[in-house]
């Protein structure tokens, strides 16, 4: 399955670029798809993403195909789907 990841803020600069596809064979939960995501990521983008005990940070905002995801660990992508990412930001 193809799974499109959308980047916003900090995240989209400290990865150069706001998109990202990831392929996989089998179905994974939003906990397993970040993991995924950050085993190539620098450590400041990690920052971003989890605290210093590897758990995301409760000020992400994930959202899979336009329904922000509550559970990480129930909520689990079967099928194609975008997944955005997006990190507080700040600003007035």
């Amino acid at each position: 399955m193809e799974i499109k990841v959308q980047y916003k803020g900090q995240l989209a600069a400290e990865n150069d670029s706001s998109n990202e596809i990831i392929n996989c064979e089998k179905p994974l939960s939003i906990l397993e798809l970040l993991n995924v995501i950050l085993e190539s990521k620098t450590p400041e983008f990690r920052k971003l993403i989890v605290n210093s005990d590897n758990v995301p940070t409760r000020s992400l905002l994930i959202v899979k195909d336009n329904v922000q995801v509550l559970d990480l660990r129930g909520t689990i992508i079967e099928n194609d789907c975008q997944i955005n990412l997006l990190p507080p930001i700040a600003g007035g």
